[in-house]
């Protein structure tokens, strides 16, 4: 349900009335949620509305799932009055119940939000956590950009970042979301192996990017992700799932019909040409 203080409305009208959102999904496991710092970043920086979002799983009984659900609200409630006032726009929060990766999904539809965040925890027990699986099944279903957030490093402004592009999301289109999320970074393109025959292995592809991030010790990820299968099978959804599975950086996930009416930003952007 929203926060008391954030009226609901129909998505319908959200799109003709609001600005633009950003949906963070938050485990709330921690004090201050380096995803959520990172979307309230983004959101200052685009000037966009921000909607928190905290889902509990169906498998838990009501009587476990009530208290947690009216803890989870005081908890947003405190949070989104925390964030307008530091962001300057609107923020509002839902708890909800289902799977958690669908109904993150549906939430950025229902909003049209031009970008998902959604935190992981690197987990070196065999029991992944809900977030670490949750961010690679989100992609399976997203229709726009989503952010990948390791929620176990410190929040703080990108230095570096390796764009890696192919024929079918260019470097422009990817380029398009740099100057809010990384406004004085250092890019450094990657282009992806075109479709053919002797076409490399995902695997390999995949090693080829993450060395090229080790060696400039990027700390952001960005790339494409074609949603038609037909248009190049090897880049469709499984190079950036590899990718995210056990992410070393926060990771930006463009899908090829992603949003990418955004506002102008100011930035220092710097392209590097590196070969890997």
């Amino acid at each position: 349900m929203p926060g008391r203080n954030q009226p609901d409305t129909q998505p319908q009208q959200r799109r003709i009335f609001a600005m633009p959102h950003i949906v963070v999904a938050t485990s709330l496991t921690h004090d201050r949620d380096p995803a959520v710092e990172r979307a309230a970043e983004v959101s200052r920086a685009m000037g966009a509305d921000l909607r928190l979002l905290h889902v509990l799983p169906d498998l838990l009984p009501g009587f476990v799932a009530e208290p947690r659900q009216r803890k989870a609200q005081g908890r947003l409630l405190h949070w989104t009055r925390r964030l307008a006032r530091e962001t300057g726009h609107h923020v509002s929060y839902k708890v909800g119940r289902g799977d958690v990766a669908r109904r993150i999904v549906r939430e950025s539809e229902d909003l049209d939000a031009v970008l998902t965040v959604i935190g992981h925890t690197q987990v070196r027990r065999r029991a992944p956590r809900l977030f670490g699986t949750t961010a690679a099944r989100s992609l399976q279903e997203a229709r726009g950009a989503v952010l990948i957030v390791r929620s176990d490093l410190q929040c703080r402004a990108y230095r570096k970042a390796v764009i890696a592009y192919d024929g079918v999301i260019g470097e422009d289109r990817l380029l398009t979301y740099l100057p809010h999320l990384a406004p004085q970074a250092t890019l450094h393109p990657y282009a992806l192996p075109a479709k053919g025959r002797a076409q490399p292995a995902t695997r390999r592809v995949a090693a080829h990017v993450t060395a090229m991030r080790r060696a400039i010790d990027a700390d952001l990820l960005v790339i494409g992700m074609p949603n038609d299968e037909t248009m190049n099978p090897f880049r469709f959804r499984r190079l950036p799932a590899s990718l995210t599975v056990t992410p070393e950086c926060d990771t930006l996930i463009v899908p090829q019909d992603a949003c990418a009416d955004l506002p102008e930003a100011p930035a220092t952007l710097r392209m590097v040409r590196t070969a890997v």
